[in-house]
């Protein structure tokens, strides 16, 4: 098995655009696998309840505990 990584978008019609110089490698009608990772588009909604959350989970900690940290 081989792989293919290189950037791209999606067209308006919900396309990925293939790179040119991987014509001869991808071959009309041949069945390939496609992976997409992507960034989430964070709103600052989010960005403020995922540091609150963090914020509370720090501040649910106490010094006693510290006794969970020596098992």
């Amino acid at each position: 098995m081989f792989a293919l990584k290189f950037p791209s978008k999606i067209t308006g019609d919900k396309k990925i655009t293939i790179p040119d110089e991987y014509n001869s490698v991808l071959l009309p009608d041949q069945e390939v696998q496609i992976i997409v990772l992507y960034e989430k588009n964070e709103t600052s909604s989010d960005k403020n309840w995922d540091n609150m959350t963090v914020k509370e989970f720090f501040n649910g900690y106490s010094d006693r505990d510290s006794v969970y940290d020596k098992i």
